[in-house]
């Protein structure tokens, strides 16, 4: 099995935790949970950096512009870090044996999971996860950028982008 190769600490899961009302996604990676952290120290870092700024220069428009990108910044990495990235249901009914005739049959199987693969979907090495229209698993977000993320990953970068400026 794929699972055995792996060494124990690098078995990461997905999983949908609760919290509140709300139900969340998350990786059970301790390396990406930790660099989860480094980033939202960073930023945190940077809009501190930008109030001390503010307090020898006095230029409030300035102020509003960079917090206002470090609160958008903030938010799109934990709305992609918390998300469902777009990963192929386990249900029952879809767990089923590789059909005999691989060659003629036209549905994608996936070798790891024993699912049937949407077109475009790609298996995580580090979620142990199928992904539908899967980009990378990225270490800062500490989940894979697929079809249901995309949008706050490229939020992400276009406010971070847009604080750097300000910096």
């Amino acid at each position: 099995s794929a699972h055995q190769t792996l060494p124990k600490w690098r078995l990461a899961a997905c999983c949908y935790v609760r919290w509140g009302s709300m139900q969340i996604w998350w990786v059970q990676d301790p390396c990406g949970r930790n660099y989860v952290f480094i980033a939202q120290a960073l930023l945190a870092g940077s809009g501190l950096f930008g109030v001390a700024i503010w307090q020898c220069l006095s230029v409030q428009s300035w102020l509003i512009v960079h917090e206002a990108s470090y609160f958008l910044a903030a938010w799109a990495h934990l709305a992609c870090a918390l998300s469902d990235p777009g990963a192929v249901p386990r249900s029952a009914a879809e767990v089923l044996a590789p059909p005999e005739d691989e060659i003629s049959s036209a549905v994608r199987w996936c070798k790891h999971c024993q699912l049937a693969k949407p077109p475009r979907a790609h298996h995580c090495s580090t979620c142990q996860r199928c992904i539908r229209k899967m980009d990378h698993h990225c270490m800062w977000m500490n989940n894979c950028i697929g079809a249901n993320n995309q949008k706050h990953f490229l939020l992400f970068l276009t406010y971070t982008s847009l604080h750097c400026l300000g910096v």
